[in-house]
């Protein structure tokens, strides 16, 4: 089970993925949440309102991944 800490690294990972791609040129369509309001969602068992791969669109979904790796935690 993924702890808070957990969540606040994902959310980490989000912000530097997001930060990636707008570097790439893939215009973000909304902005991030509060890191809090990120990890409730998660805490809550709901999806999070935002991920950054969320927050793009028009673009090819291979491509990005491999400039911006989409974040990711592993569970021990």
């Amino acid at each position: 089970m993924l702890t808070e800490k957990d969540y606040k690294e994902l959310y980490r990972q989000e912000l530097v993925a997001m930060a990636c791609l707008e570097r790439e040129g893939y215009p973000p369509r909304s902005e991030p949440i509060s890191e809090q309001a990120y990890v409730d969602a998660y805490l809550a068992d709901e999806p999070p309102p935002w991920m950054a791969y969320d927050a793009y669109t028009g673009a090819d979904l291979a491509g990005m991944e491999q400039k911006c790796p989409q974040p990711s935690i592993e569970r021990g």
